[in-house]
Parts: structure tokens; C-alpha cells; sequence
């Protein structure tokens, strides 16, 4: 064998051996990234993006320059080094969104908030008052004995009824302080001539609302007789109410029947077909990056016309038992905007829907000016987009003017005698 013929076999094995070590750290340094590291494809794409330029240097190129196969092989490393620049623009993509999310991380609180509740999925704890603290707000929530987001006070000489609310965190009062929410509003705009219950939680859905119905919850806690009910909806429901949303798996899961009503099924996480462990441990690891979490809750699940009809047949169930518990009782529905672009299909199907069921609903967009044109006017901040204090006084304020009985509209000029702190 010539001397020439082995100094190129003997660099050809180095390169191959040079490679197998590049490839081989790279695959471990992944795995110990996904094992370790916070934010684990930051590191993943950069090692790749180093070890595909460290293989370039590595390898010979076995034809001589200016040939036809020298010019492909040159393409070749063109397009190795592209992917390597694709990797390390992914990396920063990584570090950004990774970055940004920080300030749309859940609130902490002071002591546990979410109580586990056969009934409803979760509730928060009675008698309590809890910090709530975020990004974008530093407020207390204040909970009664029954469980319930504080109500105003009311002039019991002159009251005239009472006004049960339901909903998610927005009618909760997410981020607002106590006398900023949507309900405490309506009962300090309205003269305090209403008693004030607040059913509201966050992450609940029209399923919530139907099982504290259903399970007598409403009955044990109202002791007076309501007047109105009022059910704030947004589009998301019609997830939740199918269980196609990463949160609240022990819910009240219910089904349609063929004649249009719904009837409870257990929970969501004790009905829910188990994924396998491939697919499992693969989404776990997907989770770590930053990029697939955003693209992930930006698509949301698909939702189909039986979806949406269960969630309309659970509205509906939620009023004919209220009828029947509270005769004379108006039931309304304030619609939500959709945030999502992708949910304008929805929100047009919720609205048909609430149409053909003869149910009394309000447009939030038509209760708020400038909420299409400039929505970060009622937002909390550019990093959560619950209503804001404005958003929650004008809303009541229009519940109250449109909603509410002319006696109750008359004495809204009381509302600063019994709260004097203006909403932000």
C-alpha cells in the first residue's frame, strides 16, 4: 500500500471517528439538557448548531477542487452550514419566548388557592383573605364563609331582591381588588338595593355554573330571592365544557342526551381515554420548549358544532332550573369578545345559538366603546388581557342601566355613599 493511499485512509477514519465523538457528546449533552435544564432547547439547538459546523471542519473532501463532484460537495456544506444558522436563530427564538413568558406566568398567592371540590373542579378556600400577586397586578381577594368573592354592602330596608352572577375569572374579578369587580360594582351602582352573590371562579365554564345549580350549592347558599342571573361567556367555554383545555380535569363532565338536555358524567380526568407512553413522554418533552407551547395554546383544540351545542344545551339547563327554583327570575348572558382570531366562528355560532334559545344576552362590545378598536384600553396590562377596573365599572354600569329595573336605575346616585374609591 503507498504512503499516499494510507495517510488517506488513515484520514478518513480520523474524520469518521471525529464525527461519532461530535455526534455522540451532542446526543448526551441533549439528553442531559432535557433532563437539567429550564430551558432546554436553548442549549439543544446551539450544541447542534456547533456540532454541525465542527463536522464540516471534520470531514475531507475526497474530490479535487473544480470537478463537478467538488461543487456538490460544497453545496452540501453550504446547506449543513444553513441548517447550523437555522438552529442558532431558533435558539434565540428559544431565549425570547422563553423570556417573554415570564410575564405571563400564573399568580402566586399567599396561602393555596385552588381547593380540589368534587362538585365543581376546584374552589377557593371560605373565609379567607388571599394576596394575589403577578406581572401585571398586586391585589387581595377577599373570600366570604360560602366560598364567594366578597359582596358590596346592601341597604337591607331597601332591597328589592338579589343578583346571582356566574362566570370565569373575568366575572371573578381577576387582578381587580374587591370593590372592582364586575358584581361588587353592579351593587354599588346600584344603590346597594341588591344582594350580591358572586359564583364566579377562575378557569370555570357554564358546567360550573350548571353543578352548583344541580348539586344545590346555589339553593344552600342564596337566601333571598333573586331577581336576576347573570352568566358572563366567552368563547374558551365551549372548550372547557369538553374537557379540551390542559386545566381543570377534575371538572363536572356532561353529555348530550337526544332530547337536547345534559346530564353529569363523572369528571373529565376520570373519563378521559389515557394517552399512550410514547405520546405521552414525547408532548412532556415538547413542552420544554418555548416556541411549541406558544404555537400550541395560540392553535387551541379544534372545536366542532356538537361542542358548541353542548354548551349551549348546559346554558339552557342552567336557566330552566333556575326558572324553576326562582320563578320570575330573568336569566341574562353578556358575550365575551373572542381573543383568539381563529374563535370568530364560535363567538358567530354562540350568538345564533343564544338567538334560537330566546335567551336574554348582551354583546361586550357593544357594552364597552373602543373595546375593538383600542382593547388595551380595558386590559389589565400588554401581558393579560382580563378586564381592567374601567372595563368592570362600565360594564356594570351598562348592566345596571340596561339590565336592572327602572327603581334600581334611580338610585345609582347613591352608589358613592356606600363606596367612595373610584375604579382605576
Amino acid at each position: 500500500m503507498s504512503e499516499a493511499s494510507y495517510d488517506n485512509r488513515s484520514r478518513w477514519r480520523h474524520a469518521v471517528l471525529s464525527l461519532i465523538a461530535i455526534f455522540s457528546l451532542t446526543l448526551v449533552i441533549s439528553a442531559l439538557s432535557l433532563k437539567f435544564l429550564p430551558s432546554a432547547f436553548i442549549w439543544i439547538d446551539l450544541t447542534w448548531a456547533v456540532a454541525l459546523v465542527a463536522a464540516l471542519y471534520c470531514w475531507p473532501s475526497p474530490w479535487p477542487r473544480g470537478s463537478s463532484l467538488y461543487l456538490q460537495g460544497t453545496l452540501w456544506r453550504s446547506m449543513v452550514f444553513s441548517v447550523s444558522v437555522m438552529l442558532v436563530t431558533l435558539a434565540a427564538a428559544e431565549w425570547f419566548f422563553s423570556r417573554r413568558e415570564r410575564f405571563f406566568l400564573p399568580a402566586s398567592f399567599d396561602v393555596p388557592f385552588y381547593l380540589r371540590d368534587d362538585a365543581l373542579g376546584t374552589v377557593p378556600p371560605k373565609g379567607v383573605k388571599v394576596r394575589a400577586t403577578s406581572k401585571s397586578y398586586d391585589v387581595t381577594y377577599t373570600i366570604d364563609a360560602n366560598g364567594l368573592r366578597v359582596a358590596p354592602p346592601e341597604r337591607q330596608k331597601e332591597s328589592v331582591g338579589c343578583i346571582l352572577f356566574f362566570g370565569d375569572s373575568t366575572m371573578f374579578g381577576h387582578g381587580l381588588e374587591d370593590n372592582q369587580t364586575l358584581p361588587y360594582q353592579v351593587g354599588i351602582q346600584s344603590g346597594g338595593r341588591y344582594r350580591i352573590f358572586n359564583f364566579a371562579f377562575e378557569g370555570y365554564g357554564p358546567h360550573q355554573m350548571l353543578s352548583a345549580i344541580e348539586s344545590g350549592r346555589v339553593s344552600r347558599i342564596v337566601d333571598c330571592q333573586p331577581k336576576y342571573a347573570i352568566y358572563l361567556a366567552i368563547t374558551d367555554h365551549v372548550r372547557r365544557v369538553t374537557g379540551k383545555i390542559p386545566y381543570g380535569k377534575h371538572s363536572p363532565r356532561y353529555v348530550l342526551n337526544p332530547e337536547g338536555t345534559v346530564r353529569r358524567d363523572g369528571d373529565f380526568e376520570t373519563k378521559e381515554q389515557p394517552t399512550s407512553g410514547f405520546r405521552a413522554e414525547l408532548r412532556q418533552q415538547l413542552e420544554k420548549s418555548a416556541i411549541y407551547r406558544l404555537w400550541s395554546t395560540s392553535r387551541g383544540p379544534l372545536v366542532s358544532a356538537a361542542d358548541i351545542d353542548l354548551m349551549l344545551a348546559i346554558v339552557r339547563q342552567s336557566r330552566d332550573l333556575l326558572r324553576a327554583e326562582y320563578p320570575g327570575i330573568q336569566f341574562h348572558v353578556i358575550l365575551g369578545v373572542p381573543v383568539k382570531g381563529t374563535d370568530r366562528e364560535i363567538y358567530s355560532d354562540l350568538v345564533e345559538g343564544f338567538g334560537e334559545m330566546g335567551v336574554h344576552f348582551e354583546q361586550e362590545k357593544d357594552m364597552l366603546p373602543e373595546l375593538v378598536s383600542n382593547p388595551r384600553k380595558y386590559a389589565l396590562s400588554a401581558y393579560d388581557r382580563h378586564p381592567n377596573a374601567l372595563a368592570d365599572h362600565l360594564l356594570a354600569a351598562y348592566v345596571v342601566a340596561h339590565i336592572l329595573s327602572e327603581e334600581t336605575q334611580a338610585v345609582g346616585t347613591h352608589a358613592e355613599s356606600l363606596d367612595r374609591r373610584n375604579p382605576d
